[in-house]
């Protein structure tokens, strides 16, 4: 008596189930949007012989019924430390603001490889310029890893004595560090 119990009691248990993860799947089929959010972090060697460490987080939407393709704002901070003839000061600090293109190859998998575009600003120490990124890479349920060209111009202010002390000069310069970048991160 007590096993007919439990496998009733079982049976209309995983019907319910059924029903109510039946009816999930069709609300999520419908909705031709939904909320993203990427978080990486990694690497970014610069020319001519430096490196970064840069770290991002963009905010955007999947837009299609299948989620493999999405726009979405980002932001970053980065940090390089090295010596370079491109920065006056042995370290310092830029922040990234991009409109971002990512798209998957096959979302529906647990494994999917992917194409990511960024285009935008860069803000440094007393100067601004362009910065944009082309990567590819996989995502592994929310685990990504990507690997690809970054490229800048930026625009700089720099203070400039030809004789020691002053008179100090303020002269314009433009600096084109590109390099390869690799980051991974977590998507959502």
């Amino acid at each position: 008596m007590k096993t007919k119990a439990f496998l009733t009691i079982a049976f209309l248990f995983a019907l319910v189930f059924q029903y109510v993860f039946a009816q999930e799947q069709e609300v999520a089929q419908k909705k031709s949007f939904a909320y993203s959010n990427i978080t990486e972090g990694g690497f970014f060697t610069t020319s001519p012989n430096g490196a970064a460490f840069e770290v991002t987080t963009i905010h955007g939407f999947s837009v299609n019924k299948k989620h493999n393709w999405g726009f979405g704002f980002g932001i970053g901070v980065s940090s390089n430390f090295y010596n370079s003839n491109y920065y006056s000061s042995s370290s310092h600090v830029y922040c990234p603001m991009f409109v971002n293109y990512r798209h998957y190859f096959s979302p529906e998998q647990t494994f999917s490889p992917h194409l990511n575009v960024s285009l935008g600003g860069v803000e440094v120490n007393k100067g601004s310029g362009v910065y944009s990124a082309i990567t590819m890479g996989f995502r592994i349920r929310k685990f990504s890893l990507s690997s690809g060209m970054s490229f800048m111009a930026v625009k700089k202010e720099e203070d400039y004595s030809p004789y020691y002390p002053p008179p100090i000069f303020t002269t314009t310069k433009w600096y084109y560090p590109y390099g390869i970048t690799i980051k991974c991160g977590v998507a959502f």
